[in-house]
């Protein structure tokens, strides 16, 4: 069995776009990944409220206007972080009520769409809940 810091990871970065050559226009850089968010809480309420760990969009390709055949990638989409919930039994989350988004993030474009491709998604995050039995004394561990 893992623990529970084994099931919790920062979103790794995106990968930069590729370079078709060296005058001029610049690939995009690759989005920025999600981080940790980490809830102790008995019990997690709320009225449309959202936890968000997502990836960030990967840049747009710069365009090359003073060469001609200058085709550059976009960078690709963050990947998307963890939330870690550590509640009681009967701290549930209403369906409705608080939403989770670990979602990775979008490619950035292409600047010439001949020769020249988008950066690809990033992958979702983690979500994990952990609910502690409410007798429960004492520090809690997270390995």
């Amino acid at each position: 069995t893992s623990s529970l810091a084994e099931r919790v990871f920062m979103g790794s970065g995106g990968g930069g776009g590729a370079r078709d050559q060296e005058c001029c226009a610049l690939p995009g850089g690759g989005g920025n990944g999600g981080g940790i968010i980490i809830v102790f809480s008995p019990k997690i309420t709320g009225s449309g409220g959202k936890i968000v760990s997502c990836g960030a969009k990967g840049q747009d390709a710069g365009h090359n206007f003073y060469a001609t055949g200058g085709q550059q990638g976009g960078g690709g989409g963050g990947a998307g972080g963890s939330v870690l919930l550590i509640t009681s039994p009967s701290g549930i989350l209403s369906d409705g009520d608080v939403s989770i988004d670990v979602r990775g993030g979008v490619g950035g474009k292409e600047s010439e769409t001949r020769y020249a491709a988008p950066g690809g998604k990033g992958a979702s995050g983690r979500f994990t809940w952990h609910k502690v039995p409410e007798h429960k004394t004492g520090p809690l561990s997270l390995y």
